[in-house]
């Protein structure tokens, strides 16, 4: 009960961010988060001789790719100037403390996946956000999460018997997984058709290839048939709409 209540919360404020939360104030929270996941991250897998003062810094090196999402607007700033500042970065505060790690190119190595699992992985919610339907395309990920952690914790309560990764998480179970696995994809493909009944239009020339739906449900007609035309006429070779097949 200690974590349902928090966790409820915590879900209807990310959904609440999604559906009225302006861009920048995603933005924001989205960092808040990376730096949270990277202190986590720098925790776990950093010696415990380093101090305080240095699982920050990596912490926010670690989030500076989703902080450059903020000039997302601009092409050149639209991801590889983020992961090669938090790089350089990293392997600067590594190479001028040298003296004092232990193993400083472990601990480069690292931060240098910490860079990519938390900092590049996270900067990519904030450009789907940034998409004319990104807001949908994240309350179905959303769901997704939410489907694949349910069914592992109620598999790993109910069959759990072996230990996935004691060092990491003692109580999380091979069975556990698996459940949660299978209930991730279910989750998918229940929100894949039901996607289509919400946010997808028949008439739509591009209702196979992204939501068509506009923020709160169905396209207006006259929206339709307006981006008709321009969807036409302005297609990139992968077959998506301008500046979507990129991102997604």
């Amino acid at each position: 009960m200690t974590r349902t209540v928090p966790g409820l919360l915590l879900a209807a404020g990310w959904l609440l961010l999604l559906l009225f939360g302006s861009y920048l104030l995603f933005w924001a929270a989205i960092v808040l988060i990376g730096i949270i996941g990277g202190r986590e991250y720098t925790r776990m897998v950093l010696p415990d001789s380093l101090s305080g003062f240095d699982y920050t810094v990596m912490s926010v090196i670690i989030a500076v790719p989703i902080l450059t999402t903020a000039l997302a607007a601009q092409p050149a700033f639209l991801l590889s100037p983020g992961v090669f500042l938090a790089f350089c970065l990293m392997a600067i505060y590594t190479m001028y403390h040298y003296r004092r790690f232990e193993n400083p190119y472990v601990i480069l190595m690292k931060g240098v996946l910490g860079i990519f699992f938390v900092g590049f992985l996270g900067s990519h919610l904030v450009m789907i956000r940034g998409l004319v339907d990104g807001s949908c395309w994240l309350i179905i990920l959303t769901a997704i999460t939410a489907g694949s952690d349910t069914g592992a914790y109620w598999t790993g309560r109910r069959f759990g018997k072996r230990k996935l990764c004691p060092a990491i998480s003692p109580n999380k179970t091979v069975e556990g997984a698996l459940g949660g696995s299978c209930r991730g994809g279910h989750s998918c493909t229940f929100n894949v058709f039901s996607s289509r009944c919400f946010f997808y239009r028949d008439d739509h020339p591009d209702a196979r290839t992204f939501p068509g739906g506009s923020r709160y449900g169905r396209r207006p007609a006259g929206v339709t048939h307006q981006k008709r035309h321009r969807h036409k006429r302005f297609r990139d070779p992968a077959g998506w709409p301008p500046g979507e097949s990129s991102t997604v």
